[in-house]
């Protein structure tokens, strides 16, 4: 059985939350799901949960083929009324580690998505301590 927690992000867009959850789970970003209206988790072996989400990485793939699946049950991102998202993880799946990771990428993407809409070009290095060090060049 699933054991689900909340947990109360500054995350607020969309596709940065997609591009960071992608990365961090090393899955393609289109199988991260955006839905304009709350759809439902499930956890494992697909039981409902009871919660509901706007952006969704599931724990299995719909073709059945659990293969290189990072998750047992679903992660889920309810978008508030603020703007923000709270996320719906199952403890399993989601150690200290991977959540900060988490974060570190969506804050990458959100930068990264930010920057390239103004046209200017943002890359990312890991420095030798280990802390990435992101670079926007462009600026006029």
């Amino acid at each position: 059985m699933s054991e689900y927690c909340d947990i109360k992000t500054e995350f607020r867009s969309a596709e940065a939350l997609r591009a960071a959850l992608a990365e961090t789970l090393a899955i393609n970003p289109l199988q991260v799901e955006i839905h304009a209206e709350p759809q439902p988790i499930k956890g494992w072996y697909k039981h409902q949960t009871g919660h509901t989400a706007h952006v969704i990485a599931r724990g299995y793939r719909s073709d059945g083929d659990t293969r290189h699946n990072p998750l047992v049950a679903d992660a889920g991102f309810t978008r508030n009324t603020n703007g923000t998202y709270t996320a719906q993880l199952d403890e399993t799946d989601w150690h200290a580690d991977r959540v900060k990771r988490l974060r570190q990428n969506y804050s990458y993407h959100a930068i990264r998505l930010q920057q390239e809409a103004r046209g200017r070009r943002v890359t990312r290095t890991t420095l030798p301590n280990g802390l990435p060090l992101v670079t926007v060049e462009g600026y006029r």
